[in-house]
């Protein structure tokens, strides 16, 4: 009975792990060159972008043109924001963090808002901080990194993009973490790929030590204990089953994050401003977390796009925000930091 009980297991892992490894997206393909993945482990932040310049192709079944861009990251894994990231050194900083948004995920360099925004602020580098799939929590992670840790020296302004789904990102929901070890850029090899999922899945089933493997990439979980105080961690990015965490919680651990991340400003006295990007629509202004920017102590923007529009957005290539809405971004912070002063 045991032994039948072991073979069923095994043949439903298998069969989970070679369903799951799957081609996600076969009618769409992105070439990198040079040939190579641009993400490394990074053991706080779960994965950052390795330093170098690429071009990106995306081929899609709807078209026989392929959308090309390139883009150009520094030795700390930033995106660029100039011809050369050392043409504001040693100039007072704007850090903006965010997701694919804000990274730039299907643009071109000086197609990004933040890009955007330090040419028209040549007084001031900006930096891009902003990753493919991050969340809030991250942004957190890089703060208390590089101002308490690090002790660096501290930004004029931090800008933080909000949109509604980081919630689900700083709790590292199941089915996000599922679809994000999916995403194209963090492809493995078939074998790797089920291996590590029936590892993981048998870690978290028996609630026991994974040390003994090397994931190639991690994830940061944002919690609350009993007394709801406020930690985060990695987890590997691997796909894994479990219910997903009612949104309360969710509200209630992003609040944590911002408030951590003003209480940390605040200390520096630097201003955080909240550039809110998107949340459902169409009536998109009942997010109740506008209510808590608001009333916080944070500078709270409105920069909504309703990318989902094919006029705000690449599709076929790709369904993130076109240049034109990157464009109401940069014209919505610039906006702020023109009343904060900065110019």
């Amino acid at each position: 009975m045991f032994l039948l009980t072991g073979i069923i297991c095994f043949l439903f892992f298998v069969a989970f792990a070679y369903i799951t490894v799957k081609d996600t997206d076969p009618d769409r393909k992105i070439t990198i060159n040079p040939q190579k993945l641009y993400y490394v482990l990074d053991e706080d932040l779960g994965y950052r972008a390795l330093p170098g310049t690429f071009e990106v192709k995306i081929e899609v079944k709807e078209s026989s043109i392929p959308k090309i861009y390139s883009l150009n990251i520094d030795e700390e894994g930033h995106r660029f924001t100039s011809k050369s990231n050392t043409d504001n050194i040693n100039k007072p900083e704007i850090w903006i963090f965010g997701c694919s948004f804000t990274w730039g995920q299907g643009l071109s360099d000086h197609e990004t808002y933040p890009y955007l925004v330090q040419s028209n602020l040549q007084d001031y580098k900006v930096t891009n901080f902003g990753e493919n799939g991050y969340g809030n929590h991250h942004a957190l992670v890089e703060i208390e990194k590089s101002l308490i840790k690090l002790n660096k020296t501290p930004p004029k302004a931090i800008v933080v993009s909000y949109i509604e789904w980081h919630e689900d990102r700083n709790t590292a929901e199941a089915y996000y973490v599922s679809a994000l070890e999916d995403f194209q850029h963090f492809k493995k090899g078939v074998i790797r790929k089920a291996f590590e999922r029936i590892i993981f899945t048998f870690v978290r089933l028996f609630k026991i030590s994974s040390n003994f493997i090397s994931y190639r990439f991690k994830y940061p979980v944002a919690e609350l204990d009993k007394n709801d105080n406020l930690s985060v961690y990695t987890i590997p990015l691997v796909a894994f089953f479990e219910p997903i965490k009612s949104i309360d919680y969710r509200i209630k651990v992003t609040q944590k994050i911002f408030l951590r991340i003003l209480e940390i400003a605040n200390s520096k006295k630097i201003p955080v401003i909240i550039l809110h990007q998107w949340s459902t629509p169409p009536d998109y202004k009942k997010d109740p977390m506008i209510e808590f920017f608001k009333t916080s102590g944070f500078h709270y923007v409105d920069a909504y796009v309703d990318y989902s529009k094919n006029e705000n957005n690449m599709n076929p290539y790709d369904g993130h925000p076109n240049p034109e809405s990157n464009k109401v971004y940069a014209k919505a912070l610039l906006k702020k930091l023109n009343e904060l002063k900065f110019k």
